[in-house]
């Protein structure tokens, strides 16, 4: 069963057109972003933090898709907190309304 897979990207691919959601520096370099379960990594922009940033995208849709009671759940526990308003408000992140 194909759950998820990581893969290093070059952030220029025909692959990136395909993804809504990217995180940029303001240079242009691009950390990583997802498509469907898969999620791709660049070398220019890669750290720590981003695989679990963009595992967390993949983690939000397979909970919305399967789950909507825990969703509504998990969005309830954050709700007043400022990092729910910075996400609500970030046009890359419509989907998780």
């Amino acid at each position: 069963m194909h759950i998820f897979q990581f893969e290093l990207s070059n952030g220029n691919d025909e692959n990136i057109s395909q993804s809504s959601e990217f995180l940029q520096k303001p240079d242009g370099t691009i950390y990583g972003y997802t498509i469907g379960k898969d999620i791709y990594l660049t070398k220019e922009g890669i750290n720590p933090n981003t695989p679990i940033h963009e595992y967390s995208h993949v983690w939000c849709t397979v909970v919305q898709e399967n789950n909507p009671e825990l969703w509504d759940n998990v969005k309830s526990l954050i709700k007043d907190t400022p990092i729910y308003d910075e996400v609500m408000s970030n046009k890359a992140y419509t989907n998780i309304h």
